[in-house]
């Protein structure tokens, strides 16, 4: 049967990598709605656009031309050319995407449709161009997508061979102009979506060099002694108080920050006095979890030792500080994890703990685990695959992966029979 054999990926910039959030932008100004309408018509929908990614015009023709379309706008539209740099920002996946295919021994191009002066101007924004190996801006050949020239252009310079590359852009009529060519295609929706299809031409991840854990209803359930440690601080202290601390109330709002679960958890009594509950009431509990532990994920003990012997492992959880340790000593797991992070420590929510656990341990090639949707807009919004732990307390409609218990993590990243015979 015959196999296709991928050993090139080359990618579109805007709204692939990049994110061209051209009506945010006009908006930011802060004009008017209909000003902002005319400017849209005048410069991004306008009939000059696509000059600029062409490279015939020159950028002051350009902004000229644009004005002519709203002579009394001309203030306003060179403000928009002025800071333009701003219509576009890098998708936080992006460089370690790239890094990974790299790394996995594919070539990475980029063709994309990009002015001189915009691409000149957004050269130091992008962190993923120093991690491909080349490719074809249109203004430089004065051909823009979906015009085949282009691709012509691309495949010849680098000695491409089009059945062995794909083509991922977010517009269909480019991906289109690619297959008429013979390369491979994808329309980019989500990364995650593109990765599937990538995968399903076998083109394939390196495994993972290291797995950072979210804590709660990943790797335990500690909801029915914090809520006895809760209610009874609350008997004790906050009688004015009449919500009852419930481990099923816990267990739906876990994951959340915890200023959210607080006025959440007391939604009676003003927020003030709920944050002030709150503060004790987790003071309280991280003494108690450390003496007496709570109910393990199942399968989490015997699987540590397994992935320890593969993976780099770290906790990131959306905690106060003391409650990791806490856990780690109640269970007696500090064996097995290098770092840990959460906003009692850093003042930073779950993403932003992610990266930094990355850039302090220098992780390549780090996965995130969790059991939230929460989970998920962390891992995607710190630029890792997510996997779902559908075993836990929430749910997620997007992942890289599902495990449906712990155990299955040992296994999950090694190559099936079939691909080992290969």
């Amino acid at each position: 049967m015959y196999q296709i054999m991928i050993t090139t990926v080359i990618f579109d910039i805007g709204m692939v990598l990049a994110d061209f959030h051209w009506r945010r932008y006009i908006a930011s100004f802060g004009w008017p709605k209909e000003t902002n309408e005319r400017i849209e018509k005048a410069t991004v929908l306008g009939p000059y656009w696509n000059e600029i990614d062409r490279g015939v015009m020159g950028w002051q023709e350009i902004i000229d031309s644009c004005i002519g379309l709203a002579p009394d706008l001309a203030g306003e539209i060179h403000l928009f050319f002025e800071r333009i740099e701003n219509i576009i920002t890098e998708f936080p996946y992006s460089a370690q995407w790239i890094r990974e295919l790299k790394e996995a021994g594919y070539r990475v191009y980029l063709l994309s449709n990009y002015g001189e002066v915009l691409f000149g101007r957004c050269q130091e924004k992008f962190s993923f161009l120093k991690e491909t190996d080349g490719g074809v801006i249109s203004y430089t050949v004065k051909k823009i997508k979906p015009d085949p020239e282009i691709y012509r252009i691309l495949l010849e310079r680098y000695q491409i061979n089009p059945g062995e590359a794909v083509f991922i852009d977010d517009l269909e009529t480019n991906i289109r102009a690619a297959e008429a060519l013979g390369i491979h295609g994808i329309v980019f929706r989500n990364r995650r979506q593109a990765q599937k299809e990538l995968e399903k031409l076998g083109v394939r991840r390196p495994a993972p060099d290291s797995i950072i854990f979210d804590l709660d209803g990943t790797l335990w359930d500690s909801t029915q002694a914090a809520a006895a440690v809760w209610q009874q601080v609350v008997d004790e202290e906050f009688p004015d108080i009449t919500d009852r601390v419930t481990a099923e109330k816990l267990k739906s709002l876990y994951g959340l920050p915890l200023e959210e679960i607080a006025v959440k958890v007391f939604e009676h009594s003003p927020a003030e006095r709920a944050l002030e509950a709150m503060w004790v009431c987790v003071k309280r509990q991280c003494p108690y979890l450390a003496e007496h532990g709570a109910v393990m994920m199942e399968g989490v003990k015997e699987s540590l030792a397994a992935l320890k012997k593969r993976y780099r492992l770290f906790i990131v959880s959306n905690c106060q500080g003391g409650y990791i340790e806490a856990f780690l000593e109640g269970e007696k797991l500090g064996e097995f994890f290098e770092d840990f992070e959460c906003p009692g420590r850093t003042g930073k929510l779950k993403a932003a703990n992610i990266r930094l656990i990355m850039e302090r341990h220098g992780l390549k090639r780090p996965i995130y685990v969790g059991d939230t949707a929460g989970d998920q807009e962390a891992s995607d919004e710190a630029g890792v695959p997510f996997i779902f732990a559908a075993y836990g307390f929430g749910h997620a409609k997007e992942y890289d992966a599902r495990i449906d218990s712990f155990q299955e993590l040992v296994t999950l990243f090694e190559p099936s029979a079939a691909e080992i015979k290969e």
